[in-house]
Formats: structure tokens, C-alpha cells, sequence
């Protein structure tokens, strides 16, 4: 077999060019050197989506642009940082997928500023900034005791942790923000912690109702995501039999509802008729692609408990929207994109993790692109 062309990439820095090496079965780059036929999971370049190259390639380039040590340092919690939306996790989640541990000590900068931050405030921080996946990811990985306690603190002292978010669909956020955290602690087995999981839970639930019956004045597509990231890490660790009814009854509606078929993407918010605050009457025409990856992963994970094709064929829209018309030249626009969509990339490839099965994503097919806009 003749060795197969490569896909070509322009790394911006020899950090993101070093990792491409590593990556190079996942994009039909890799041969051997003496036969010239493929190694591992190699594949034609042409047999792997667009979307999915793409995907990896900004990465690597912008994940080792935003991994500065000086800069996270510098800026501290400024939310235009690639701390927010938990950039740890991010960057933890890069080397398991890569098989590079290099991309730890990215993940370590952000746990350095992160962890002191809620250390120093006893975990008193706004439920917009309760990020406890990274910590719970530096703890696993190094034993470090103080991960640990910010991971508990976040669960029992943030702004929302004693409410367990809020009935408000104005909360939604602030509510899934606070049952990762529960959950996070509740991995930690932390005796004697009781934490009010069910009351958030069904706040969670009641959101998605009120999107959906109009009861609440907007919706924001993004939040609509992080509500269903929550709920499906729970039911991940409990198997909830209320969560995959809740994701398709979202999903559904908010295809029907936000779709934009120029693009792929959603509004910046959805707003109820007559509604007429000052989101709505700028932004509510306004498509926001750098968002979509907040989004995408909950079509993905639909798709593989339920074997339902619609909500793949959805999913890689949302996906290849995002991937091609996100702006991530901002930390945080980085780590929106990078929070979970390795999970959708897992779910799409049907597996469970990419620890155990490195170079899976070279079989992602993604649906062929609809010209109706499905």
C-alpha cells in the first residue's frame, strides 16, 4: 500500500507542531517508515471529517497558544481568560487525548491561579465561576489535598451551593454549575457531606419545562447546553431515568425553535413574544458559532443511549458549525469549545474513553452535510 498524503497544518508554534507528531494517526498522517503502509488507527485523510481535522488542529495550535504560564498568572480571574469555563479540565482532557503529558503542565497553570482563588475566598465565589472538574482531575492525578478541599468548598460555600441554584430559568447556569459540583464532591466520598443534589436536579427539570411551555421570558442556546451537560453527567453517576426524556424534549425544542441553517448555530438568546429587554432586542438575531460546542455534545450523547439518527445527523451540524465559525483567539472562547466536546467526539465514535482507546476519533464519521438545512 503506497503511503497516503497527510492533511496539511501550519502549527503556529513548535509546541503545537511537536504535538501534531503525536497526533498524526488520528489525521492519516501516520506510515511506517520501512513499508510506507499505515500504522494503528491511520486512515486516508480523506476517510476522516473535515470537521474532525479541523477540530484537532485548532487544539493543538490555539491550546498551546492560550497555555502561558505568565499570562494566566497575569490576568488572573479576568473571565476573558482561558481559566473560565474551566480550562484545567480542558487542558487535562488535550493530553488524554493526545497521549502527550505535557498538556498537563497547561492544565497545572490554571489550577495554580484557580485553586488559591477558591482557597483564599473559602470557596465564597459566584455561581458563574464554580468550575470543579479540573481540580477533581488534579486530584486523581497527583494526590494533592488541596484540590480536594477546593472541590468541596466549591460544593458547600459557593453563591449557590446552600440553594442548590434556583427555580428561575434565569438560573439555569448558576443551578448545572452547582450540580457538578455536588457531584464532583460526592466523588470525593467526603464523610458527612450532605448536599441538597435533588432539590438542583429538579430546578434543572423545571428550566427545561419552562423553555419549553414559554413560561420563561428567554432562553440562552448555550445554557440550554450546560443544563444538559449536567444532567447528563448525572445520569453518568446515578442513571436517572428522568434525564434522557429531558435532553430530547430540549434538544427538540430548541432545534425547532433557534435553528439557524446559514451556519449551523443558534441566537445568543431566544426570546419569548414581546419580550423586549435589552438581549433581546440586540441580540436575539445575533448567531453565536463560538458557542455551539456547548451545545453539540448533548446531540451526541442522545444519539448514543437511544440509537436515534436524527439527533446525530443535528448533532454534526452544531458541531461543524462551531468548528469552522468560532473565534478562538480568546481563553475563554478556547475552553467553551474545548469544555466537553471531546465528548462529543466519544459518543460520536461510540466509546468511553480515549485513554483506553487512543486514536479512536480517526472513526468518526460525521452525517453528510443537509442541503435542505436539516
Amino acid at each position: 500500500m503506497s503511503k497516503r498524503a497527510c492533511i496539511p497544518f501550519a502549527p503556529v508554534t513548535q509546541l503545537a507542531a511537536t504535538f501534531l507528531l503525536l497526533l498524526a494517526p488520528l489525521v492519516g498522517c501516520g506510515s511506517n517508515s520501512s513499508s510506507g503502509t499505515e500504522t494503528g488507527s491511520a486512515r486516508a485523510a480523506g476517510d476522516v471529517s473535515p470537521a474532525v481535522l479541523q477540530w484537532q488542529h485548532n487544539m493543538l495550535v490555539f491550546g498551546s497558544r492560550h497555555c502561558s504560564r505568565e499570562t494566566i498568572q497575569t490576568q488572573q480571574t479576568w473571565e476573558g481568560g482561558v481559566w473560565y469555563y474551566d480550562g484545567a479540565r480542558a487542558f487535562y482532557q488535550i493530553a488524554d487525548y493526545s497521549g502527550d503529558r505535557r498538556w498537563e503542565e497547561c492544565a497545572r497553570y490554571v489550577i495554580e491561579m484557580y485553586r488559591s482563588y477558591v482557597l483564599e475566598n473559602q470557596g465564597q465565589v459566584p455561581g458563574w465561576r464554580v468550575f470543579p472538574h479540573g481540580l477533581l482531575e488534579h486530584y486523581r492525578r497527583t494526590g494533592d489535598e488541596r484540590s480536594r478541599d477546593a472541590v468541596l468548598l466549591l460544593a458547600q460555600g459557593s453563591a449557590f451551593a446552600a440553594s442548590s441554584g434556583g427555580p428561575d430559568s434565569a438560573l439555569s447556569r448558576e443551578t448545572a454549575y452547582i450540580i457538578n459540583a455536588y457531584l464532583a464532591a460526592q466523588e470525593l466520598g467526603a464523610p458527612g457531606l450532605e448536599l441538597p443534589l435533588e432539590t438542583a436536579v429538579s430546578y434543572a427539570l423545571g428550566h427545561i419545562r419552562a423553555w419549553i411551555d414559554g413560561t420563561a421570558a428567554s432562553a440562552k442556546p448555550f445554557m440550554i447546553g450546560l443544563t444538559l451537560e449536567a444532567l447528563i453527567n448525572l445520569h453518568g453517576r446515578t442513571g436517572d431515568p428522568r434525564v434522557p426524556d429531558a435532553v430530547r424534549s430540549a434538544l427538540n425544542w430548541l432545534w425547532d425553535t433557534g435553528h439557524l441553517a446559514a451556519g449551523h448555530t443558534f441566537p445568543f438568546i431566544l426570546c419569548r413574544e414581546g419580550v423586549r429587554s435589552e438581549e433581546c432586542r440586540t441580540l436575539q438575531d445575533s448567531p453565536a458559532p463560538d458557542l455551539n460546542l456547548l451545545i453539540a455534545p448533548a446531540f451526541a450523547w442522545l444519539h448514543f443511549v437511544s440509537g436515534d439518527e436524527e439527533s446525530a445527523v443535528r448533532g454534526d451540524r452544531v458541531f461543524e458549525g462551531g468548528v469552522f465559525g468560532a473565534d478562538l483567539s480568546a481563553g475563554k472562547r478556547f475552553t467553551q469549545n474545548y469544555r466537553w466536546s471531546f465528548d462529543y467526539l466519544r459518543w460520536r465514535a461510540g466509546i468511553t474513553s480515549f485513554v483506553q482507546q487512543p486514536g479512536a476519533a480517526a472513526n468518526v464519521q460525521l452525517a453528510r452535510p443537509s442541503m435542505s438545512g436539516r
